[in-house]
């Protein structure tokens, strides 16, 4: 499991837990006495903000990963675009000089009093 895929599995654990503590206080607790439920109501809210923090720093820093990514592939794209047409050019480079080659073959060896074959 990669990086990305192991934080996107945190983010949505993340998102489960600020979803369940979203639920009122009083129905986890009702039978605590109304300052053991505001203070619980307060630590729960501090509880709440930190996993919608983590989770928000969480989906930045797949943000970041996803545009360096993005990034990287479109150089990488370009690079290969660049190295097909080179290599293309090579090629015709080397289909001409095969064919200019062969002409050169023909002409030395009819020229070398090989007339033997057709003219």
């Amino acid at each position: 499991m990669g990086v990305s895929e192991h934080k996107f599995g945190q983010v949505l654990m993340d998102l489960r837990n600020i979803r369940k503590l979203g639920t009122s206080i009083w129905a986890l607790f009702p039978s605590l006495p109304q300052e053991e439920g505001v203070q619980r109501a307060r630590e729960e809210e501090e509880k709440r903000k930190e996993v919608t923090s983590h989770f928000q720093v969480t989906l930045n820093d797949i943000q970041l990963q996803m545009e360096q990514h993005n990034e990287r592939n479109s150089k990488l794209r370009q690079e290969n675009m660049e190295l097909a047409e080179r290599l293309k050019k090579l090629i015709e480079q080397y289909e001409l000089r095969e064919e200019v080659g062969e002409g050169r073959a023909d002409f030395v060896f009819r020229g070398a009093g090989g007339a033997s074959g057709p003219p």
